[in-house]
């Protein structure tokens, strides 16, 4: 007779020992009286289901703190197992084995106290797993100012980490979360917080909130997250940026337009000229808001050839009746030149860096 098994480091011994899947609904957490009970900080009390369904094995996670892997990726909804898997119990490793009782040597108790795993998750997935279902995350404000710059326009929200674990800065966060295919989770819990707070601090210039490339893939999704975001807080005005690299599929953008238009929502291109500059792209689907890369800005005042360029960009972008911004002025002769140019908006440390809002009493 066959059996399905999991086999791991059982009773904290260095010798592989094996537990008969048994009976179904089989519950794994840390609550004593389980199917499998493990012993560890890191697992919940009621941490994840192997289940049967149409003659088949499926795991699901039960809304646990740390998450559960199958080979390494996060499980999500049911996920079928199959001989050989390899199950995450937050950091426990168990291999998933189909095969007769009478090749399995002792048995194993039901309360386990798994010590390690000779198979480890990569360095990074439980805490980031950690801060996604705890939220732990907040933003910050830079602002961006208008051209007679005495007169703050609007707001960049910007994300950052609060897990005691993990960095603060979105990029290290980022290229994790990309590495474990978490980084649309991240950026949509990063635009909650902080459309959340702009909406807590009662100030009504436009926001500006971040998307990451990967979810122009999927523009139905993005836009239900930004619409959501509008009926929770009808009050603000939000501009969604995109970056320019992200911007080379027409369909897809004039979609997120359209969608944007039925939203009140405003559109921005952002690092503008950091790679190709994507001139059909912007005379197709033109934005309301042209952010200028960094790059073109930093010491224009000592380069009279992206000066030049300059002029013919912005001269194309008034043509579009699009509105320019300058991001990463950080000093006063940088400013002067993108006054005299005839930016429409300034952006960067020169003005101001990004800050916490208050929230309105």
């Amino acid at each position: 007779m066959k059996v399905w098994f999991l086999e791991g480091h059982i009773d904290g011994l260095t010798t592989t020992r094996k537990l008969a899947i048994d009976p179904l609904p089989f519950v794994i957490g840390r609550r004593s009286g389980l199917p499998l009970t493990i012993h560890s900080s890191n697992i919940s009390r009621i941490h994840a289901e192997i289940f049967k369904k149409n003659g088949c094995l499926f795991l699901k996670d039960l809304k646990s703190t740390n998450g559960s892997f199958l080979n390494r990726k996060p499980v999500q909804g049911e996920v079928l197992l199959k001989p050989g898997d390899i199950l995450h119990i937050a950091d426990i490793a168990l291999k998933l084995t189909f095969e007769s009782t009478a090749q399995v040597v002792g048995s194993a108790s039901t309360e386990l106290d798994i010590a390690g795993s000779t198979d480890k998750l990569p360095v990074g997935i439980l805490e980031l797993e950690s801060m996604l279902s705890s939220r732990s995350v907040t933003s910050v404000f830079q602002a961006i100012y208008a051209c007679d710059a005495d007169r703050i326009f609007a707001f960049e929200i910007l994300g950052r980490g609060t897990h005691d674990k993990l960095p603060k800065s979105p990029g290290p966060l980022f290229k994790m979360a990309e590495n474990f295919d978490r980084e649309i989770e991240l950026v949509e819990l990063f635009r909650e917080d902080g459309v959340r707070q702009a909406n807590a601090s009662g100030i009504r210039s436009p926001f500006f909130i971040n998307i990451h490339p990967r979810e122009l893939d999927q523009p139905d999704r993005l836009l239900a997250t930004i619409r959501a975001a509008c009926e929770a807080f009808p009050v603000l005005h939000l501009v969604l940026e995109i970056h320019e690299g992200a911007v080379t599929d027409l369909s897809v953008m004039k979609q997120m337009r359209r969608g944007l238009n039925q939203m009140g929502v405003g559109l921005a291109y952002d690092d503008f000229g950091a790679g190709q500059t994507r001139l059909l792209e912007l005379s197709e689907v033109p934005p309301d808001y042209l952010k200028f890369d960094i790059r073109l800005i930093r010491n224009i005042d000592l380069s009279p050839a992206r000066k030049e360029m300059l002029v013919f960009l912005l001269q194309l972008s008034k043509n579009l009746k699009i509105k320019t911004l300058a991001e990463g002025i950080s000093n006063e002769r940088e400013a002067e030149v993108c006054r005299t140019l005839g930016f429409d908006f300034f952006q960067g440390f020169y003005y101001g860096r990004p800050v916490s809002l208050p929230t309105q009493n």
